[in-house]
């Protein structure tokens, strides 16, 4: 079995700590951060609720603020409205 020098040695040791702290956060981004996401936003929800506003009036603001509509966009927002209804 042939010796490999020193140099190679430490830098296939960096390569192999490389390739596990990238895989390390790839799994932990893939796992966890939606967790995280969805617990933010559900904190976020339920201050606005502790606060007094109700969803309906959260999402009546949002609607408001989405301006720009095409005909197309329009027409499905009625079709789905009414379909609730």
């Amino acid at each position: 079995m042939e010796r490999i020098p020193r140099s190679q040695e430490d830098k296939l040791m960096w390569d192999f700590y490389s390739i596990t702290y990238e895989a390390f956060w790839f799994m932990f981004n893939i796992l966890f951060l939606p967790f995280i996401a969805v617990a933010t936003a559900l904190f976020y929800f339920k201050t606005r609720l502790e606060g007094g506003e109700s969803l309906q009036d959260l999402l009546e603001r949002f609607e408001k603020e989405d301006l720009t509509q095409s005909k197309w966009q329009q027409k499905m927002k009625m079709k789905l409205g009414s379909l609730g209804r």
